[in-house]
């Protein structure tokens, strides 16, 4: 069952016994996931540093903060994606710090929450993972009657705590002042003890690890069942994750420092609108299924990395029916204008520059088994 309905429905359960109006969907989730990563491994040596390694605060801590908010807004992908972070000054580490905002248009019927405004499904995630401090590790899922909190550690809870937003301005938990209402629950949910096995081997290095257990449960029931994937997570969900935190750590520029996203608004420029139009064609073959679909996704998310560029990226899936692509499955265009074509030629160069491009050619040069490129002018 979704976070969002368990929420919601949650809410209501505590109300009066009267027919309850349609709840309000959630709107905001908050989450974080910082630790002490000299904790995991030392720095800079360890995987979870390490670019090569797949290492970066976002690329092992966030994909647990955006599943959340993908949860709560019951949908596979976010709409827009905004990243900002702090890297190490060792360019060989991946980012130390990532933000990241999410948003998420309506999902659900048109009508709203009273303080939501707008359509009713509309949300906003906003997502902290670092390996530089320790921070509450909570996610919060609010509405416009309350929120659920799961503690610490969020990504791995063994305790929930629904509250109800008392009447006005007021508490929203634990009953506070602003009138009658409100109010707060707790439910806990235990793990098994570590077995004498597990104890003698020293115990488990991350918390409530033995939650494991369930999980294998839950393979061996799809196994059982003849399923390839959980019905809980959908492959979808996996991929429009992954796609997620590859647009993140696009907006996490450079290897000294903090990264700064434009402080300028996105640009309105459209290339066809110029004399001179230069078209930047990729053609090239990702033959495992699986990474093709991620690509996909990272493709439809490239725009939203290059706001001020004036580019416009639009390609996909080989479809042609003549038989001719010599093995490559996926192609795109990047498209750029100018009033000339030493203009254009400069805006596909910053494009080639770009953090957002460097970060999409990272994350799949070991599934990219052939590539070709093209440029020409219109």
């Amino acid at each position: 069952m979704r976070v969002r309905r368990i929420a919601t429905e949650s809410v209501y359960r505590a109300a009066p016994p009267m027919p309850p109006p349609t709840p309000p969907p959630l709107q905001v989730v908050m989450a974080d996931f910082c630790v002490d990563g000299r904790d995991v491994g030392a720095f800079p040596s360890d995987s979870i540093y390490q670019s090569a390694l797949g290492g970066g605060a976002v690329t092992v801590l966030a994909p647990y903060l955006v599943q959340a908010a993908a949860l709560a807004f019951d949908a596979p992908s976010p709409d827009g994606v905004a990243g900002l972070g702090v890297c190490a000054g060792d360019v060989t580490c991946g980012e130390l710090a990532g933000g990241a905002v999410l948003t998420y248009s309506s999902r659900e019927p048109a009508g709203g929450s009273p303080a939501g405004g707008g359509s009713g499904g509309d949300g906003l995630a906003v997502l902290v993972s670092a390996f530089t401090a320790e921070t509450p590790e909570e996610a919060v899922f609010g509405c416009a009657e309350g929120r659920l909190t799961l503690h610490a550690p969020a990504h791995c809870p063994t305790a929930v705590t629904r509250a109800r937003k008392a009447a006005g301005r007021g508490s929203s938990g634990g009953g506070g002042g602003g009138g009658g209402g409100g109010g707060a629950e707790t439910a806990s949910f235990p793990l098994p003890a570590e077995s004498a096995a597990v104890v003698a081997a020293g115990g488990f290095i991350m918390p409530n690890s033995m939650g494991f257990v369930y999980e294998v449960a839950a393979v061996g029931r799809c196994v059982a069942a003849g399923l390839a994937t959980f019905p809980q997570w959908t492959e979808a969900e996996s991929v429009g994750t992954i796609a997620a935190c590859v647009a993140i750590k696009a907006g996490i520029a450079g290897p000294l420092g903090k990264a700064a996203a434009a402080a300028a608004a996105p640009s309105t420029e459209r290339p066809h609108d110029h004399p001179h139009v230069l078209r930047h064609v990729v053609s090239l073959r990702i033959p495992d299924a699986a990474a093709a679909a991620v690509f996909e996704a990272a493709l439809r998310a490239l725009p939203a990395a290059l706001p001020r560029l004036g580019v416009a990226v639009e390609g996909g899936r080989d479809v042609s029916t003549e038989g001719k692509a010599k093995g490559l499955t996926h192609a795109f265009v990047v498209s750029v204008g100018g009033a000339s074509r030493a203009e254009a030629s400069s805006k596909l160069h910053a494009y080639l520059a770009h953090p957002a491009h460097a970060a999409l050619g990272d994350a799949f040069k070991h599934a990219i088994e052939d590539v070709a490129v093209l440029d020409f002018w219109k």
